[in-house]
Parts: structure tokens; C-alpha cells; sequence
């Protein structure tokens, strides 16, 4: 794939399974396929941060979801190894 900007949800298709292909051989950065896999990792970003902008959450969902994560991780521990809570 050529390196230029993705415009469409075709070339964003293509560019995903061209980095699928290129992830699997495990290039080397400085070689052809390994700076492919770097501009082709660019573009996507690129598209993505403009097709699909994600907001910061406020303070109060980020401490929400922190909470939530806290619960999750607890409750995934086995018996005798929950954190320890510092006052």
C-alpha cells in the first residue's frame, strides 16, 4: 500500500489487514516491511483520530471507572492475596 492519507472506510479496511499481514512476519524496524508497518501505523492513527475522536472523561467518570476497575481486579484474586489498603 502506498503511503498517503486514508480517505475511506475501503483503505482503512485494506491498511488494517495490511498491518494484520505485516504484524504476523515480524519485520525488522529498519527494513522495508518494518517501516511500512510504521506509516501504515501513522495513517490509521490519523484516520482514526479523526473519524472516531474520543473526549477525556471528566474527573468524576475516570474516578468512577477506577472504582469499578478496583472491584474487578479484587474480585479476580485468589483467597489471601486481596491488596492491602494503606490509611
Amino acid at each position: 500500500m502506498k503511503s498517503h492519507d486514508i480517505q475511506t472506510e475501503v483503505e482503512y479496511e485494506t491498511a488494517l489487514h495490511r498491518i494484520d499481514v505485516l504484524m504476523d512476519g515480524d519485520p525488522d524496524p529498519n527494513s522495508a516491511q518494518g517501516e511500512e508497518l510504521e506509516r501504515l501505523s501513522l495513517n490509521i492513527e490519523r484516520y482514526e483520530q479523526e473519524k472516531f475522536p474520543m473526549d477525556l472523561p471528566s474527573p468524576v467518570e475516570a474516578t468512577r471507572f477506577r472504582e469499578e476497575q478496583q472491584v474487578y481486579v479484587g474480585a479476580r484474586l485468589p483467597s489471601g492475596m486481596e491488596p492491602t489498603r494503606r490509611a
